[in-house]
């Protein structure tokens, strides 16, 4: 099992790398928050018991993504992604929680709207209709939307900088 810095280049880095790419593939947009997620299980039991994890233990995984969610933000809400995706839907820690549901993340569709306020649709050679969506973004439970990208850029940025 690689430790914390080898899964930050294998994985973390590489699946955010992967999403930036292409920021509205859902499909990339999860491996990347559950990557980011996941790294803080492989720091805790790396260096359990340390400093560097807040003197925290293996077996208090919880405690320590709580920690992380208080000193950056983006961690809590990529976390909460990540377990919505993971349980679909999420009832522990609604004190802490920002997202409660996979069903808050993903793209929207876009539709373009002419001076007159009328729908414009656009067509292919083919003559089908072509879809525009946006970024991956998630809604959090106040209702807000934030792009996803962004977030994990965040995340990304702190586990480099902790897994050094």
């Amino acid at each position: 099992m690689p430790g914390p810095r080898k899964f930050f280049e294998e994985f973390v880095r590489r699946s955010y790398e992967d999403f930036r790419a292409s920021p509205s593939d859902e499909y990339l947009a999860k491996m990347a928050v559950a990557n980011a997620n996941d790294m803080a299980e492989r720091m805790l039991h790396a260096f359990a018991g340390t400093p560097r994890v807040f003197r925290l233990c293996v077996g208090q995984e919880t405690k320590y993504r709580e920690k992380l969610a208080q000193d950056c933000e983006a961690f809590g809400i990529v976390r909460d992604v990540a377990e919505g995706h993971k349980h679909f839907r999420l009832t522990r820690r609604p004190e802490s929680r920002r997202v409660s549901s996979s069903e808050q993340t993903g793209t929207r569709p876009i539709q373009f709207v002419n001076n007159a306020r009328e729908p414009i649709n656009f067509v292919n050679n083919a003559g089908q209709k072509l879809t525009f969506v946006t970024n991956v973004i998630v809604e959090l439970d106040d209702g807000t939307t934030r792009p996803l990208l962004p977030l994990v850029e965040e995340v990304v940025a702190m586990w480099n900088r902790l897994s050094r």
